[in-house]
């Protein structure tokens, strides 16, 4: 009987630890997404400042030629 209960005790102690070693896992994976995630919204805010600033140089652009085709 304490054959069994010493064998059950290791076995749950064993799973215990691979348990925590999966719960760790996911923890740093989680971590690296969300870097990731947070890394392409820094990227998607940059490229939508350019694209706005493209847009605004564009209009100004658009707006001489017509003042020197009206002229």
């Amino acid at each position: 009987m304490r054959r069994k209960i010493s064998l059950v005790s290791q076995e749950v102690l064993y799973l215990s630890e691979e348990t925590d070693a999966s719960v760790k896992q996911w923890i740093e994976s989680g971590q690296y997404v969300k870097m990731q995630i947070a890394t392409r919204a820094e990227q998607s805010l940059c490229s939508k400042t350019l694209a706005e600033e493209g847009q605004n140089r564009m209009q100004i652009l658009t707006e001489k030629i017509q003042t020197l085709l009206s002229s």
